[in-house]
C-alpha cells in the first residue's frame, strides 16, 4: 500500500487514473474477490489489473451471475453495471459485429406475412397459417385468401370468390330487367321477384311468400 499512498500524491499519476465509479455499490462483490499486486488491483477470477479499486469493482460486476439483463452484452454475454458501460464496451469490442448487423438489415428482402382475420395472429409460412384458421374455421379447410371465411367444398369456395370480383357475370333473363349478380344464388333469388308463386306459408298466419327467408322474425 506504500506505493499507492505516494501514487495518490502524485498530480501526474491522479491524471492517468481511470475512475469508473457504478451508480449503485456492488454489495455481491466479496473482498476475496480482489486482491493488491505491485500497487495494481487484480481480479482474483480472471487476474486482470486496475490502477484503482473502483475500476475493478465496476469490472467484478462481469462476474455476477444475477447482474440485470437488458445490461449483458448481446455479443459475449459480459455483464456490466450500467447501460453506459455496456454501449462503451459494445462501440470498442464489437465495432465489426454492428457493422456486420447493419449490413444484414439493410441488405434482408422483406418477409411476407399472413395474418389472421379473426385473432390477429401472424404467420410467416403460409402452411401455418391455414392450419391456424382451422381453429376458427371447425374443419372447413378451403380458405378465401381474402376474407378468411373457411368452407367445406372447393366448389363452395370458388363461388364465394366471386363476391370480391367486379364481375357480375350472372345476367336476369327476364325482357327488359337489366339487373346483374356476381353469384349465381343471388341469381336465382332476384328472380323470383318475377314470379307469382309463393310456395313459403306462414304457420301463424297463413300469409305466403317467395322466399323463406321472408319467414323469420327479425
Amino acid at each position: 500500500m506504500t506505493n499507492l499512498v505516494k501514487d495518490e500524491e502524485n498530480p501526474e499519476m491522479r491524471k492517468k487514473r481511470i475512475r469508473m465509479k457504478p451508480k449503485k455499490p456492488l454489495r455481491d462483490v466479496k473482498d476475496s474477490d480482489y486482491r493488491e499486486s505491485e500497487s495494481l488491483f487484480a481480479c482474483n477470477k480472471c487476474g486482470k489489473k486496475y490502477l484503482t479499486r473502483e475500476a475493478l469493482m465496476v469490472h467484478l460486476s462481469c462476474h455476477l451471475t444475477n447482474a440485470p439483463r437488458e445490461c449483458r452484452c448481446r455479443f459475449c454475454f459480459e455483464n456490466f453495471p450500467t447501460q453506459f458501460h455496456l454501449r462503451d464496451h459494445i462501440k470498442k469490442r464489437h465495432s465489426d459485429e454492428i457493422k456486420k448487423e447493419e449490413e444484414e438489415r439493410l441488405t434482408a428482402k422483406p418477409v411476407q406475412v399472413w395474418q389472421c382475420k379473426f385473432c390477429s395472429k401472424t404467420f410467416t409460412l403460409r402452411s401455418s397459417y391455414r392450419k391456424h384458421l382451422e381453429i376458427h374455421t371447425m374443419g372447413k379447410d378451403r380458405i378465401c385468401d381474402v376474407c378468411g371465411k373457411g368452407f367445406r367444398q372447393m366448389s363452395n369456395l370458388k363461388e364465394h370468390l366471386k363476391i370480391h370480383s367486379d364481375e357480375k357475370m350472372y345476367k336476369c333473363t327476364i325482357a327488359d330487367c337489366n339487373r346483374a349478380y356476381k353469384q349465381k344464388t343471388a341469381l336465382k333469388f332476384h328472380l323470383k321477384c318475377h314470379s307469382d308463386d309463393k310456395p313459403f306459408p306462414c304457420e301463424y298466419c297463413g300469409k305466403h311468400f317467395k322466399d323463406k327467408s321472408y319467414l323469420k322474425v327479425s
